[in-house]
């Protein structure tokens, strides 16, 4: 350390350790140090308070300067660049630690214009030890996980559990499944729950499924019901929303919780009551940016003889919701379902004839055209249409 006081050079540093001296340039003033793709040169500058005369460059055989002498002395003799990693660290051992830090880079110290000695690496671990650590730790913490969920979860299987379980948190199902933590809770809840648990719940909510279906984390709770729920029990949930459904389908959350019902209806008296409650508001539904997307749902997820009503609504107005940027995406959807019954395909080909001009030259409608050649180009009804009316 008093030897390397009487150096006056400066040695800027990373503060990332350097794994070795990488080569000594002779007759320059630079030693590179690399790590990786890195290098960082520390820069040896002469002190102008002494004697340039006398002033020799590191790269000559002999220097002003000890720690030099040294180093250039015994560089031939090192085994590895670990070796002159230790040499320069054993040299500048004693001066103090930098502790303030400036962009990543350590500042320079005062002490005579020398920065503090650069850290050895670290020692390397391999892969596989390193790897053999983190799947141990990884499953130390999922078994304490799996087990403070199992018994967190104890609670949840009954309607008694439930029921202590709001008490405890002062609210009610309906309230807490509005927010984001009661919405995974109770998702949780209805994974494993019996079908009284689900009744009970049904029950609860029932007059609150409106703005449950709406709410941004409401909505995924009633998803998961919905899912978890028997045919009778989503009858029930159908007839509490019948009257706000189709507000519900034209909302941004809502209209996901009525799509996955109508992915789930397959009771008979579901359908029908589907078909009474959406009936009327077809073309509402269709023109609409989110309601579409339930009208979609029914017609390809249900049978054609399900889905008349949404044919039968949509076919006086096919052109206008041929041209609509929403009205676009049910035709498309008519057109690849019906395509199946021969009675219903030549009602549309009738009518696309009649209208391909219009729609050929539309930005939204000569979408609707591009389906018709692609779906029915090589069909007998086509061939049997007016020559020269359609493609």
């Amino acid at each position: 350390a008093a030897r390397m006081n009487s150096l006056p050079i400066t040695i800027p540093f990373c503060l990332t350790n350097y794994a070795a001296i990488v080569n000594y340039h002779k007759g320059s003033k630079k030693i590179e140090l690399k790590k990786g793709a890195a290098k960082f040169v520390p820069s040896y500058r002469h002190n102008h308070n002494d004697n340039t005369e006398s002033h020799k460059l590191p790269g000559e055989k002999t220097s002003k300067y000890p720690i030099l002498n040294e180093f250039n002395s015994q560089k031939n003799v090192f085994k590895n660049s670990e070796s002159k990693v230790q040499f320069l660290h054993t040299a500048c051992e004693g001066l103090n630690t930098a502790k303030d830090l400036d962009h990543g880079f350590a500042r320079r110290n005062t002490l005579n214009g020398v920065s503090l000695p650069l850290k050895p690496a670290k020692k390397h671990v391999s892969g596989k030890h390193q790897t053999q650590k983190m799947l141990s730790s990884d499953n130390h913490s999922n078994s304490s996980s799996e087990k403070s969920e199992e018994g967190k979860n104890q609670i949840e299987k009954t309607v008694e559990g439930l029921i202590s379980k709001m008490a405890e948190l002062k609210t009610s199902i309906a309230k807490y499944a509005l927010s984001q933590q009661g919405s995974k809770y109770l998702q949780r809840v209805l994974t494993k729950a019996s079908a009284d648990v689900i009744d009970f719940i049904i029950k609860e909510v029932s007059s609150n499924l409106p703005s449950l279906m709406t709410g941004a984390y409401g909505n995924y709770f009633c998803q998961k019901l919905i899912q978890s729920s028997s045919s009778n029990q989503r009858l029930q949930i159908l007839k509490e929303i019948s009257p706000a459904i189709v507000e519900i389908s034209c909302e941004k959350k809502g209209t996901h919780v009525i799509q996955c019902l109508v992915q789930m209806v397959n009771m008979e008296e579901e359908i029908q009551l589907l078909e009474e409650i959406l009936a009327d508001r077809v073309l509402d539904l269709s023109f609409d940016l989110h309601g579409t997307h339930v009208v979609q749902c029914a017609v390809t997820t249900l049978e054609i003889s399900k889905i008349g009503y949404i044919f039968d609504a949509c076919y006086d107005y096919l052109i206008d919701l041929a041209v609509n940027a929403n009205g676009l995406c049910i035709v498309k959807k008519i057109i690849a379902k019906f395509s199946k019954s021969p009675l219903h395909r030549a009602l549309l080909v009738k009518t696309f004839s009649e209208n391909c001009l219009q729609l050929v030259q539309d930005p939204y409608g000569n979408y609707a055209m591009q389906k018709v050649i692609d779906a029915w180009t090589n069909d007998d009804v086509l061939s049997k249409s007016e020559p020269g009316r359609l493609c």
